[in-house]
């Protein structure tokens, strides 16, 4: 229950005369920047986009920018989004230490043809809470195409989970391919696993992130429709499928006491209706590192009734932790 109270009454506090000196380091204060967000191009820009005296994240739908952070002090765990114009930049955080840093591009084709933008970013949806931050964007393209990309911030994990959903017209199924990149940091590198087809990104010799390409299988000698690689300082994700719809999803691990620890993941069976989906209509991940597990669920299609590992969900996005009796701690769920 809220209870209103009344305003305490007004009090006229006489303000303090300052010397020249004081009043010198009070200017100062009063006309420094509440923060600042560096751009891809380098150049600090000074704006009131945000209200950093807030708890994180942050959202400004006019500007087209988002800010998911962990917490209000520096160093900072975060993703940084700017969707105004077309070509989406981004940079990503961790600890302080710039990873992505650039445009995050995407290229597509269908039957060979290639798709192309007929419009501009829009947000989705935007969704805060104590544990955690969720950004949806979307952005039209011809033949009746659209895009959806998603970023998700576990605050307590330190993690980011962020995909593209190429989504196609009703009743179609095409070849598709799909690739994404995102530009690495000066100074930031990708390492592939040896055996795996997860990596790290690098900064100044340490590891500073795991990356999970959750659609790919876990062990390089398994058949492969997909590859996570780097080319002219982008990390690429590519994939194909034969159907409607494709997601493209990162699994991204900043937590230092797990960079190093033993990685496995594995593509979830969905079912609707006692009947398992194909992959065009939704899918779901487990994720395991050293001790702890997470799984992961994304409708494509249209929302019903599904359950994955167990869990039965009406939502579009579920997010979970797996406890060590099999159960699951929702960490987010989207309807």
């Amino acid at each position: 229950m809220t209870i209103a109270t009344s305003p305490r009454p007004s009090r006229t506090k006489t303000k303090p005369r300052l010397n020249k000196k004081s009043a010198k380091a009070a200017k100062k204060i009063e006309t420094r920047p509440v923060d600042q967000i560096a751009p891809v191009n380098g150049h600090a820009v000074v704006e009131p986009v945000f209200d950093f005296s807030k708890e994180p994240g942050y959202y400004n739908a006019t500007a087209k920018k988002a800010v998911l952070r962990k917490g209000k002090r520096p160093p900072h765990d975060e993703l940084v989004l700017d969707f105004s114009n077309q070509a989406a930049q981004i940079e990503l955080r961790a600890a302080g230490k710039l990873l992505f840093a650039g445009p995050w591009n995407w290229s597509a084709t269908a039957s060979g043809l290639a798709l192309t933008a007929a419009g501009e970013w829009k947000e989705v949806g935007w969704h805060r809470e104590k544990s955690c931050d969720y950004l949806e964007i979307e952005l039209p393209l011809a033949d009746g195409y659209k895009l959806e990309r998603q970023m998700f911030l576990a605050r307590n994990e330190l993690i980011f989970f962020v995909a593209d959903c190429l989504i196609g017209p009703q009743n179609t199924a095409n070849e598709i391919h799909y690739c994404q990149t995102l530009s690495l940091a000066d100074g930031t590198s990708f390492s592939a696993a040896d055996e795996t087809c997860d990596g790290w990104l690098t900064t100044n010799g340490r590891r500073a992130a795991r990356v999970v390409p959750l659609a790919l299988p876990e062990w390089r000698s398994d058949y492969r429709h997909a590859r996570l690689a780097t080319d002219n300082n982008n990390l690429i994700v590519e994939q194909a499928a034969h159907g409607r719809n494709l997601l493209s999803a990162l699994w991204i691990d900043i937590h230092s006491g797990r960079i190093r620890s033993p990685i496995t993941w594995r593509q979830l069976t969905v079912g609707e209706n006692l009947v398992a989906v194909n992959r065009d209509v939704a899918v779901g991940y487990r994720i395991q590192s050293g001790d702890e597990q997470w799984f992961v669920y994304r409708s494509l299609a249209p929302v019903a009734n599904r359950s994955v590992m167990g869990h039965n969900t009406y939502g579009s996005f579920v997010c979970g932790r797996i406890k060590p009796d099999g159960s699951v701690k929702d960490i987010l769920t989207m309807e």
